[in-house]
Formats: structure tokens, sequence, C-alpha cells
């Protein structure tokens, strides 16, 4: 299994390099123009329902983690957490604020916060793990 990690990590490191040599050839930015300039205009409406699916993906790994960790933390508080109602509450609380921005822009500091809670949350998992093999 570790194999294939490896291997598959290495085959995402050349298609970064890939499509970084592409974008800087071809003086274009997004996967977008990419998919267009190269397979023409269907393959970029492909593209793009591609990258809404992987967001909503997204989104909805995020809601069970967020309904998971919010009743785990409510539960040390309060033993009643009703899950549905703890991700409705997260959702209506967070998500629907941000879906409302005009401009992405805005969100870029906050990108950056989110990538460090993951890569904190990475450490201590691997840490977790190492903690209880030895």
């Amino acid at each position: 299994m570790s194999i294939f990690l490896v291997a598959l990590c290495i085959l995402n490191a050349f298609t970064c390099d890939l499509l970084i040599k592409v974008c800087v050839h071809l003086k274009l930015t997004s996967y977008n123009q990419i998919a267009e300039k190269a397979f023409g205009k269907w393959m970029s409406t492909f593209v793009d329902i591609l990258t809404i699916v992987s967001g909503v993906g997204s989104l909805i790994a995020y809601m069970v983690l967020v309904g998971d960790f919010g009743c785990s933390i409510m539960d040390a508080v309060s033993s009643n957490c009703s899950r549905p109602l703890m991700v409705y509450i997260l959702g209506l609380v967070t998500i629907f604020p941000l879906s409302l921005l005009h401009s992405l822009n805005s969100l870029r500091f906050l990108s950056f916060v989110s990538l460090a809670f993951i890569f904190a949350f990475c450490v201590v998992v691997v840490v977790l793990s190492i903690m209880s093999i030895v």
C-alpha cells in the first residue's frame, strides 16, 4: 500500500510539473484555458464541471468532519449532541456567509490559515500514530 502511495505522489509531482511548464510555455493561467487550448470548448466545459464536482465533494467531506469533531467536542461539555443539528448550525454560521461574498480574493488569508490547520492536523496524526506504534 505504501508503495502505491509513493507512486501516486511521484505521478502527482510529475503532473504538477507538466502543468506548470504548459502554463508558462503557452502563457495560460487556468485548467480551463489549458483544456480549451488542447481539446476545444467542450473539454473546457467538462473541466469546469469536474471542478464544481470536486469542490462540492470537498465541501461534503469537510461538513462530515465538522459534524464528527463538533459532536466529539460538544460531548465533553454536554451529553446531548445532535450531529445533523451541529452540521446545520456550522454550515449556517460559516459556509453560508462565505458563499455570499462577491469576490474570493478576500478569502486568501483564510485559505492560508486553513492550510496551516490541515498541516497541523497531519502532524498530530503522524505523531499519535508513531506514539501508538512505539
